[in-house]
């Protein structure tokens, strides 16, 4: 990105499948909202997102809150329609088909058997229940299988489920290496349009990863991205709360946190999660599309970031 450009809010995805969508640049977690989520979605709606991330996966998730938030938030509006919000779920390997609404908290479900594509299909079946629509914007596959050939299999259940209407786009979160990432790339009838990682300093940021999503056409979503990268007490490798960050936060007149958001997405392959739940970060975690940083304040940042790697 040339310097002292402002990010865009949202980018164009999958020409893969030829479909016409929108995905914004930072999109709401809703991991570990449990009973809150509703609550936490329509506030993060409510203050300007545009898109959520949730997942078929009861332990972690509470897929059919997102739903009713969703459901609620349209109804209060008049400018705005389903087609105008960017909605991600995940399938969550073999015990995913779990209907949150009815499953009485067993977790252990498993309504498609061992048939992986049965279950991939049960499970995207539960997500359109949970989430009150008929197809999500994202569907992404929540980790690799052990087997490359399961990996495949429940893939090409997703593929399908792009060929049925049910997804517009289809990714995948959690890869353990980017030769896991290309070896389904190399195999995808669809290729994934998004690849969701963790982002800090033990993975190294995932450069090469992001430097070969760049090149290939494959969005990068980032999560821990302030979580993982702003714990005090750790001189020199906690970048979010280094000096330097939090000097030049001063200067764009944004808090440290925003201002890492901006050099996370400074190449336009980054798309942050963010799981906030208060309502004055939300606004002002949004302010990260007003900044125009420039190259070498980018330059500063990252050498802070990658400092000791």
């Amino acid at each position: 990105m040339a310097s002292q450009e402002q990010p865009d809010r949202t980018i164009s995805t999958n020409v893969m499948t030829s479909q016409d969508l929108s995905m914004p640049r930072m999109l709401y977690g809703c991991a570990w909202k449990k009973e809150k989520t509703k609550k936490l979605v329509l506030k993060a709606l409510r203050n300007g997102f545009r898109g959520f991330d949730t997942a078929a996966q009861p332990k972690h998730y509470f897929e059919a809150g997102a739903g009713e938030a969703l459901a609620e938030f349209l109804a209060e509006q008049n400018d705005l329609k389903r087609e105008d919000l960017f909605v991600q779920t995940k399938v969550n390997r073999k015990h995913a088909a779990t209907l949150v609404e009815v499953s009485s908290g067993d977790e252990n479900n498993d309504f498609g058997g061992d048939d992986i594509g049965a279950q991939v299909k049960a499970s995207v079946s539960a997500s359109l229940v949970n989430l009150q629509t008929t197809y999500v914007d994202s569907l992404l596959l929540h980790s690799p299988y052990s087997k490359f050939k399961h990996t495949l299999e429940a893939w090409k259940a997703m593929e399908e489920a792009v060929d049925q209407g049910y997804a517009k786009q289809i990714g995948i979160s959690n890869v353990k290496s980017l030769e896991e990432l290309q070896r389904l790339h190399a195999s995808a009838r669809i290729k994934p349009a998004v690849v969701q990682q963790r982002f800090h300093r033990k993975t190294g940021f995932e450069r090469e990863m992001r430097q070969w999503c760049l090149q290939n056409g494959v969005y990068f979503q980032s999560f821990w991205t302030l979580t993982a990268n702003s714990k005090e007490g750790k001189p020199g490798k906690d970048a979010v709360l280094s000096p330097e960050v939090q000097n030049m936060a001063k200067k764009y007149l944004v808090s440290p946190q925003v201002l890492f958001y901006r050099w996370a997405m400074h190449d336009q392959v980054v798309c942050p999660l963010n799981g906030t739940s208060s309502k004055d970060h939300m606004k002002e975690d949004l302010k990260v599309f007003e900044i125009a940083l420039s190259e070498e304040d980018f330059q500063v940042i990252s050498a802070v970031v990658y400092r000791d790697l």
